[in-house]
Parts: C-alpha cells; sequence; structure tokens
C-alpha cells in the first residue's frame, strides 16, 4: 500500500510534488480497506480523466497538404471542493457503527478520530491537501490526408525499484467534416482518443475520449470550443501486510465526470506555434503548450 501511495501522489508526471506527513502512510492503511477504500482514492480516477483529455487538438481546421505538429503540453487541473471529503463509514469490531464526512486522498492532512465504546477509537487517514494536479506530454500530429489527422503521446519513466517503471502511451484520430458542406461558416471535426497507463503491477488505466468541435481558424489565428464524452477504467492492486494478516486488495475505479467542456485557442507564427485551453468537468483545467508546425 505505501508503494501505491507513493505512486499517487507522485502522480505521473506531477512537478508538484504533495505535501508530506509527519506520519508514515502505515498508520492510516485501515481507511484504504474495504468500503472506504474506492470513495477515498476516487478523486484521483477524476483528476487524471479530465487532466490527460483537456488541449489534446489545438487546431481547428486540417490543412489539406501533409503536416506535422510537435509539441510540448502542460496540464493543469484544479479539484473542486466537493472532491475534497467523502463520507466514511467506521468498520470492523468498532462499535457503534459510524459514518462522517472525512477527507479523501487530496483533502486536508489532519486525520479524524472517532470514539467508541469504551476507549476504543476508529482513525480515518488525512489527505494530502492537493491544491492542483499538474501533468506533462509530448504529442505528435500528423495529418493532411483523407481530412483527418492522427496523434501520438508516448513516455516512460522510473520511479525507482519499489515502484518500477511507469509507461503512457496515447493513440487518437480526428476527422474534419468541413468539407462535407458547401461554404461552412465554421470548422466542423469529430474526434476519439485513448489512453493507457500502467505502473508495474499496481495500476492499470484505460481512457476513453469521444468529442465534437466547432470553430474558426486561418493561417495564424485558431479558436474552437468542445464537447466530449470521457470514460476512465483503472485497476489499482497493492498488498497489505499487518501483524496477523496479508491482505491482496484490488481497486476497480471509474471516473465520475463523463462530460468535458473545452475552449481552446492557438497562434501559429510560421513554423512555431502555441496553444492554450480550458475545460470544465466538475473542476477546471487549464492547458498551455507550444512546439512546431511544419
Amino acid at each position: 500500500m505505501k508503494k501505491l501511495i507513493l505512486f499517487c501522489i507522485t502522480c505521473l508526471l506531477t512537478t508538484n510534488l504533495i505535501r508530506s506527513q509527519d506520519s508514515s502512510i502505515k498508520d492510516y492503511l485501515d481507511s484504504y480497506i474495504g468500503v472506504n477504500a474506492k470513495p477515498y482514492v476516487q478523486p484521483l480516477a477524476d483528476l487524471f480523466a479530465s487532466n490527460l483529455n483537456t488541449g489534446i487538438w489545438e487546431w481547428s481546421n486540417f490543412d489539406k497538404k501533409f503536416f506535422i505538429r510537435f509539441k510540448l503540453q502542460g496540464m493543469v487541473s484544479f479539484p473542486s471542493t466537493s472532491m475534497r471529503t467523502f463520507q466514511g463509514t467506521t468498520t470492523g469490531d468498532f462499535r457503534p457503527q459510524q459514518t462522517v464526512t472525512v477527507p479523501t486522498i487530496i483533502g486536508d492532512p489532519g486525520e479524524i478520530l472517532i470514539h467508541g465504546e469504551d476507549t476504543t477509537f476508529y482513525v480515518f487517514a488525512g489527505g494530502y491537501n492537493l491544491k492542483r494536479m499538474t501533468l506533462g506530454t509530448p504529442q505528435l500530429t500528423v495529418g493532411g490526408f483523407l481530412n483527418s489527422e492522427v496523434s501520438v503521446r508516448f513516455l516512460s519513466f522510473s520511479l525507482g525499484e519499489d515502484i518500477g517503471r511507469v509507461r503512457f502511451i496515447g493513440l487518437g484520430f480526428r476527422h474534419s467534416l468541413t468539407g462535407y458542406f458547401d461554404h461552412p461558416p465554421f470548422d466542423f471535426s469529430v474526434g476519439y482518443f485513448y489512453h493507457h497507463i500502467t505502473a508495474s503491477t499496481y495500476l492499470y488505466s484505460d481512457q476513453s475520449l469521444i468529442t465534437a468541435h466547432v470553430g474558426k481558424s486561418g493561417k495564424v489565428f485558431s479558436g474552437q470550443l468542445m464537447v466530449g464524452y470521457q470514460t476512465s477504467h483503472s485497476k489499482i492492486h497493492y498488498n497489505y501486510q499487518d501483524a496477523d494478516f496479508n491482505y491482496d486488495v484490488n481497486l476497480y475505479l471509474n471516473n465520475n465526470n463523463p462530460w468535458i467542456m473545452e475552449a481552446n485557442v492557438g497562434l501559429r507564427l510560421g513554423p512555431v506555434f502555441a496553444s492554450a485551453a480550458v475545460s470544465y468537468a466538475r473542476h477546471a483545467t487549464v492547458t498551455i503548450g507550444g512546439g512546431l508546425y511544419l
């Protein structure tokens, strides 16, 4: 479990390491077993989905000739207040059973102590007080054929011997609908993007995004609006040991924020371009990127 938490707080490519705790995470493991495990970690699934799916396509129209775009992009998601808490339930032999509002993994750092019968008490883990999640990725887009473009993302890096290698790959396709209309006032397109993330045996995540776009662009400037439907299916596996038992735990998480809306702009000056976008999927995400347009 300690390895899982290390992975979660690293957040793949995050550059804002989450604040550390004075206590060992092993002091709070009871909150990660049983009914409290999934709602505690759930905000990470929601944040990852919208973070990765923001700012993928930065230009509203497609050049008819062959083109290549290569960019580096940073994405920052800001958790909403509701993502910082959940309704935790005391488990095991603790009496009387109680349900209280407690921090999620991104919530306030202070643990919650619940007093039971006699001198017993139940401890809910604190969170890591995550104010924002910052990820980054390179992306290569190739287009100019059949009114379409294909985009690829790939990154592989090590988080040390405890977790091993993290692999991140994305593949997307977008098709322009503008050519099917006579003198359309705007650019129209539809797209699909798939992400797959693995971290040794601890995490497997598959994420999909289906999009519809409307926008307007010229040689220098582009602006567009996007509406998308996103799904995220993640399996988190860890092993927990205490003095008496050895637990194999599997968490299956789906995102709770399927709809995403985005506005983005692009600026092209010769072979260089820059882009920016903001999205909303029950919380906000902002992206900025730049690269070469050849």
